[in-house]
Parts: C-alpha cells; sequence; structure tokens
C-alpha cells in the first residue's frame, strides 16, 4: 500500500495499511518538531516500511539514503525478531521502537535538505538524529535509557565522536541528549551545528 502522508512531501509505502497509516502519522508529528527547529524539506521523501532492508538487518533495522531519499525501517513484526533489534535501545518495545526509528531517520533527512549543500560529519548527523529521537520518547523510556547508559552531567562535547558512536550507541545517544538540552534545545543551536560553528570530532578530518 502506498499512501500521501498530509505532511507534505513525505509518502509511505508498506505492506500493511495500518503501519503506513501510522508512519505518515509519526510524520506528521516529526514535521512539527522539525519544523520548531528551523529544518525542512525541500524534495519528497518516500518511508518503505519492509522485511527487507536494503542493507543486512543484523547490522541495520532502519536508514536513509541522501542519494535516492528513501528511508527504510523494518515492520513491527520483524523487528520483534531482531534479538539486538536496535544497539543503541535493545529493550525498547517494537511498537515504540518503530515510531522512534522513523523520526530518527527523518531527522537525518531534515538535516541534510536544511543544510544549504554544506557537508555534515556524520557525528553531526547523529548528534541531531539520537538527541531528538530521546526528546520525542516517553520521560519513563528516556529515564531508563539514561540510567543504563551512565552518562553523567555535564557532557563533555569530546565523548560525541565517532569512537564512541561506534563503540557504544547507547552512551552517544545519551550525551547527545544531555547535550542537546544543556545547549538550548533549540532552533539556534540546530542552526549551530548546521552551519559547523558548533563543531564535532570527526574520522574523516
Amino acid at each position: 500500500m502506498q499512501i500521501e502522508c498530509e505532511v507534505p512531501l513525505i509518502s509511505v509505502i508498506a505492506p500493511d495499511p495500518q503501519e503506513a497509516r501510522r508512519a505518515c502519522a509519526v510524520a506528521s508529528s516529526a514535521d512539527t518538531r522539525l519544523r520548531s527547529l528551523g529544518l525542512k524539506l525541500t524534495d519528497g521523501v518516500r518511508v518503505e516500511v519492509t522485511a527487507d532492508l536494503d542493507v543486512a538487518p543484523e547490522a541495520c533495522v532502519a536508514f536513509y539514503s541522501t542519494e535516492t531519499r528513501r528511508l527504510q525501517v523494518l515492520t513491527v513484526d520483524c523487528l520483534e525478531e531482531q534479538p539486538g533489534r536496535a544497539k543503541a535501545f535493545p529493550k525498547m518495545s517494537a511498537d515504540l521502537l518503530f515510531e522512534s526509528l522513523i523520526l530518527h531517520e527523518l531527522v537525518h533527512a531534515y538535516a541534510e535538505q536544511s543544510s544549504a549543500g554544506r557537508f555534515l560529519p556524520r557525528v553531526a548527523h547523529e548528534f541531531l538524529a539520537y538527541a531528538i529521537q530521546l526528546d520525542a520518547l516517553p520521560e519513563a523510556e528516556r529515564r531508563r535509557i539514561l540510567k543504563r547508559s551512565e552518562v553523567s552531567e555535564p557532557v563533555d562535547p569530546a565523548q560525541l565522536n565517532e569512537a564512541v558512536l561506534g563503540l557504544s550507541p547507547l552512551r552517544f545517544a545519551a550525551a547527545s541528549w544531555l547535550h542537546f538540552r544543556a545547549e538550548g534545545a533549540d532552533a539556534a543551536l540546530v542552526a549551530r551545528v548546521l552551519d559547523g560553528s558548533l563543531a564535532f570530532y570527526s574520522l574523516r578530518e
């Protein structure tokens, strides 16, 4: 089933009509939040809910391709079957994870299309995606994640690097949210990420 969401420029294709409508609902909520942070879409994005990702599910449960502007996410049933279904959030329910993953990947899409062609390092992308993802979670779920991460405040920005992202996505996610909140969690902060004035260490540098 393919539907056009009420949010302009976003469409969803899914084998289950209910999951298609659910994905559109997530997109609508995400659009409101991301626009409040100064992010927007300029080109269409297709959300594909699927049992077969274009990459190995052992390594990934959702992803966004900047080249094709396609966002793929596993169905809820498939997420249930993945024992390590999200490296950052393995204990999250599949239903909540499904919605949270769509938001996370939409952040990548909005950030990429709002960056005015400027290259954003992977760490900057993931900082925004994880911070906004955690910000949207129910408070009790977010508290559990923060407790498991054992990240303490204040967050040293040096923790937000590719090594931590690769070795412990949970710690990176928690540190991102705590730093995001400490720095204002607003459009001004996002603008600093997009224009490079809030810099992150990247292995490409």
